[in-house]
């Protein structure tokens, strides 16, 4: 600003010489340098000059204020504006922190989830399979018992006829009988030879049994 104003005061200083110059030479051509008249015509042109000078100084220094002060306005609103933008851009960064911790929580929540139902899903396999087992276990134990029944059969029959013909009490089971008055020996001899007929016919039927189911297998 100071370059500017001292330029155009070098500018008027000039115009002013030359208004200086153009007055002495129309004194001297007018036969009067150096009178009163020109001194005086000096003097308001030096005036002239100085009180231009003065004026475009402060022309310039006001218009240069005021563009500073413009100019420090605008920055000064271009600051706030930064300010506020800076401002929102803190607060959208804040919620998108917020967002993106919320979608972590909901995420581990998922993955944790999704290990509960796993662990579960396990638990219900292993119980399953725990009754799969149990109960094949049960239907091979019943086969083996029905198997060992079966074999074990034909030699239980041989055991009870081998205990009648002993007379052992079949089965380990005893049977007792009171008869008043006591039977005669006739009547005991038939008794027995009933008995020993029955016998007999299931000692056939058991022996029979025993070695058509040997034959079999």
């Amino acid at each position: 600003m100071e370059s500017v104003i001292q330029q155009q005061y070098q500018d008027i200083a000039d115009q002013g010489a030359k208004q200086q110059n153009q007055l002495s030479a129309g004194a001297v051509g007018a036969g009067a340098f150096g009178g009163s008249r020109q001194g005086i015509a000096q003097g308001e042109i030096a005036a002239n000059v100085l009180d231009q000078q003065a004026r475009t100084g402060s022309q310039l220094r006001s218009a240069g204020f005021q563009q500073a002060q413009n100019t420090a306005m605008q920055a000064a609103q271009q600051q706030l504006r930064q300010a506020q933008l800076t401002g929102q851009l803190g607060q959208t960064t804040g919620a998108l922190g917020q967002s993106i911790g919320q979608l972590g929580t909901t995420t581990a929540g998922l993955g944790q989830l999704g290990q509960q139902m796993g662990v579960q899903d396990i638990n219900t396999l292993l119980g399953a399979g725990a009754l799969q087992q149990g109960q094949d276990q049960r239907s091979l134990d019943v086969a083996r018992a029905n198997s060992l029944a079966q074999q074990a059969l034909p030699y239980q029959q041989v055991g009870f006829m081998s205990d009648i013909f002993r007379g052992v009490p079949a089965l380990q089971q005893t049977y007792s009988t009171t008869t008043s008055p006591g039977p005669s020996a006739s009547s005991q001899a038939i008794g027995l030879g009933i008995a020993g007929l029955g016998a007999y016919g299931m000692a056939n039927r058991g022996t029979g049994n025993f070695l058509g189911m040997g034959a079999n297998n």
